[in-house]
C-alpha cells in the first residue's frame, strides 16, 4: 500500500473510488519500478557513501568544543546549551541551531564553526535531548526550550533583534518546523533542511526501512500496543492547526535521494510547503502539483540544472511570498557552507 502522505499528493480526496484504485495501481507500479531500477544500477559503494551522509546528520558523538564556545545552563529552564558570544560592541545576528533527532546540545554541529567565523552569536540548545521519549519529539517542553534559548541569548548577548535565524537539519529541521508554527519570539527566518513533518508517516516509512527511528517514535508518542494517533498528531507540524496570522519567512531544503538512501522522504518537505502556501492564500497554481510530486518522488525529475546550491544542482524550486522549497541533488544532509552563505545574505538584507 502506498503511504497516506503520498496518496494525498497523487489525487484529491474527492476523486471517485474507481479512479483512486486505478491511480493507486499505476502509482504502485511506478514506485516499484523506480526502486527496482535503483537497486540494479547503484552499487554498494554509493549506498555506503550516502549512508554515511545520513549518519552525519544524526551524529550523536560529543564534539570537543573549542575555547570560543561556552557551555551554559539557562536560569529559567535549567537547559544546557553551547553558545558563542560575539565580542562586537554593535549588535550581531543570532543563529539558533537545533540538534538532530538522536543528538543533544553537545553533539557535533558543523554550523557552529561557521557561525563563530562569521562572528554571529550562536546557541545550540538541548531541547530535551534525543527524540526517544515523551519529553522530546516537539512536546510543549521542547518548544519552551527553544524559546528559552532565544530568551537567554537576548539577555546575555549583543543580539540584533531583526536578525534571528532558526535553523536545523533532519530532527533539527523537524524542530525548526515546530518552532516556526509555535514561536513566541519571532525570528527573521526559519531554515529547515531535510525535515520530518509527520511522525505517523515517518513511523511506517522508518519501520519499512528497519530503522531505529520507528522505535523512537513509538516511545515518544506514549504508544503501547499500537501507535498513539493523538500523540502523533500533537507532535507532527503537518497536522497542527494554523493560527489566523501571517507566519515568518520559511525556507525548506530536501535532497532528491532522501528516503531512498536517507532517513526522511522528500514528501515531508513538499506536504508542509503546500500546507503553508494554502494558508497564505496560494491557489493550486502555486502548489507543488501531483504530477510534479510524482516526478520528484520517483526521481523522474530532469537533471538539467539552471540553479545551484554551491556545487549542487537544484532539481526543483518553488516560491510563494515568503515561503520557499528547494529540492537539490543530494540526500539526507545540510549543505553547511551554502547554509552559511544564505544566512549571510539574509542578515545583510
Amino acid at each position: 500500500m502506498i503511504p497516506n502522505d503520498i496518496t494525498w499528493l497523487i489525487f484529491p480526496p474527492q476523486a471517485p473510488m474507481k479512479f483512486k484504485k486505478s491511480i493507486l495501481i499505476a502509482s504502485s507500479s511506478i514506485i516499484l519500478m523506480a526502486v527496482g531500477a535503483m537497486g540494479a544500477t547503484i552499487g554498494p559503494k554509493v549506498f555506503t557513501k550516502l549512508s554515511s551522509i545520513d549518519n552525519l546528520w544524526d551524529d550523536t558523538r560529543k564534539r570537543n568544543w573549542d575555547d570560543r564556545f561556552e557551555s551554559i545552563i539557562t536560569p529559567e529552564r535549567n537547559q544546557p546549551a553551547y553558545i558563542f558570544k560575539s565580542a562586537d560592541a554593535s549588535s550581531r545576528p543570532l543563529i539558533v541551531s537545533l540538534h538532530t533527532w538522536s543528538g543533544g546540545y553537545d553533539q557535533n554541529d558543523p554550523l557552529s564553526i561557521l557561525s563563530a567565523e562569521n562572528n554571529w552569536n550562536y546557541i545550540h540548545p538541548h531541547m530535551q535531548g534525543p527524540n526517544n521519549n515523551s519529553n522530546a519529539c516537539l512536546s510543549d517542553d521542547v518548544i519552551d526550550d527553544i524559546n528559552d534559548a532565544i530568551s537567554y541569548s537576548l539577555n546575555n548577548m549583543n543580539v540584533d533583534m531583526d536578525n534571528i535565524i532558526v535553523i536545523g537539519a533532519s530532527g533539527g529541521g523537524y524542530a525548526t518546523l515546530g518552532a516556526y508554527l509555535k514561536e513566541k519570539i519571532p525570528a527573521k527566518a526559519y531554515i529547515a533542511w531535510v525535515p520530518i513533518s509527520d511522525l505517523g508517516a515517518w513511523y511506517w516509512q522508518s519501520k519499512a526501512n528497519n530503522r531505529k527511528y520507528a522505535d523512537d517514535i513509538f516511545n515518544c508518542t506514549r504508544s503501547v500496543e499500537t501507535l498513539n494517533q493523538e500523540e502523533v498528531k500533537a507532535r507532527s507540524p503537518l497536522r497542527w492547526e494554523l493560527e489566523n496570522k501571517r507566519y515568518p519567512s520559511l525556507i525548506i531544503y530536501a535532497g532528491l535521494n532522501d528516503g531512498y538512501q536517507g532517513a526522511v522522504p522528500i514528501s515531508h518537505s513538499i506536504l508542509f510547503y503546500n500546507k503553508m502556501v494554502k494558508h497564505e492564500g496560494g491557489d493550486w497554481e502555486h502548489l507543488v502539483s501531483a504530477e510534479q510530486t510524482a516526478d520528484l518522488l520517483t526521481r523522474a525529475a530532469s537533471p538539467s540544472f539552471d540553479k545551484f546550491l554551491g556545487d549542487r544542482g537544484v532539481f526543483y524550486e518553488r516560491d510563494y511570498k515568503h515561503l520557499s522549497l528547494n529540492i537539490f541533488d543530494g540526500g539526507h544532509e545540510m549543505l553547511t557552507e551554502y547554509a552559511a552563505e544564505e544566512i549571510r545574505r539574509i542578515v545583510e538584507n
